[in-house]
């Protein structure tokens, strides 16, 4: 049994849509309600000229791109509950790139992560796609990324002592 985050009533799992990226591997709402979200969602784009904005993408792929970086930063601000203040004062502070790669936006209509502790949603700082998923999949295991860490660099001496 699960309780729906929308409708808050307990339904079994068959309620539920499988998820792999949730702990119980289901999702948080039940079928209805997504349902419901995805029919009032369908409703309130209905108005929308899909084929001029696709042309007009591929005409203004700057204008797109900044747009999209646009959209997933007001996102992140909201998620957090942040101030765009405290957004753009702290990715300055880290120079707009990735605190672990050093690298910029670079990933087509992609804004750098706003990188986060699962356990107590504390900030931690803005990172590439790439850095964020690589920190996600180790599970933010600091032993599972030193023993990668070891491997590497034994992996690096052998290849040494081989070509020497």
């Amino acid at each position: 049994m699960k309780i729906c985050t929308k409708c808050k009533e307990i339904k079994p799992h068959t309620d539920f849509i499988k998820n792999n990226l949730t702990k119980d591997g289901y999702t948080y709402q039940c079928k209805d309600c997504r349902n419901k979200w995805f029919r009032e969602y369908n409703k309130s784009r209905r108005g929308i000229d899909y084929k001029r904005l696709k042309e007009w993408r591929i005409k203004n792929p700057d204008k797109e791109k900044k747009n999209a970086i646009k959209n997933r930063r007001i996102q992140c601000i909201k998620q957090f509950n942040l101030t765009e203040q405290w957004y753009y004062e702290t990715l300055g502070k880290q120079n707009n790139v990735c605190a672990i790669c050093g690298k910029p936006e670079t990933a087509k209509n992609k804004s750098l992560s706003l990188d986060h502790c699962h356990k107590t949603n504390k900030i931690r700082g803005f990172l590439c796609h790439n850095c964020n998923t690589g920190l996600g999949k180790f599970k933010d295991n600091q032993g599972l990324l030193l023993n990668a860490f070891q491997y590497l660099y034994r992996a690096e001496k052998e290849e040494e002592n081989v070509s020497n």
